[in-house]
């Protein structure tokens, strides 16, 4: 898996795949928890690197996932680099804490304004969510966020 890391890992690769299309910018630690809540929903294009998301990223990726661990914390960075591209900076972007941290909620607070304030469409913190109502009930609320963020892109 250490050289999978470095690239990308696409999801279901049908031709007449008609779900709407996710880059997941994530540590490899997060793919199964995104891939269980996200799938079969949405077609899934994983990337573990900056480098991978460069050389993946196109213009019908319907929405952008990346976790605040993505790449030893370039979050950011990512977020920066395709807000100030004008082929990708309309595509939704939503930061995501994927899996518990040991950071303190406060910071968190300051993080999901941080994201907004440099263009991401929404923070949303999925391991809080399972938290406070459950896996099933944070993972709907996540997918029909997602929704209605596409929707209201495209």
């Amino acid at each position: 898996m250490s050289l999978l890391a470095l690239r990308c890992v696409q999801g279901d690769k049908l031709n007449q795949d008609r779900r709407k299309t996710i880059l997941a910018a994530v540590r490899p630690l997060g793919v199964e928890r995104l891939t269980n809540v996200l799938s079969p929903e949405f077609r899934l294009v994983f990337c573990h690197s900056l480098a991978a998301v460069q050389d993946q990223i196109r213009s019908d990726i319907d929405a952008i996932v990346c976790g605040t661990n993505f790449d030893e914390s370039r979050m950011f960075e990512l977020l920066q680099t395709l807000k100030s591209d004008i082929r990708y900076s309309a595509i939704p972007f939503v930061c995501v804490r994927v899996l518990d941290g040991v950071l303190h909620e406060a910071t968190y607070a300051s993080v999901r304004k941080a994201c907004i304030l440099m263009g991401a469409s929404a923070f949303y913190d999925l391991a809080q969510a399972r938290a406070d109502m459950g896996k099933a009930e944070a993972a709907k609320a996540f997918r029909s966020m997602l929704h209605q963020l596409m929707n209201a892109h495209s």
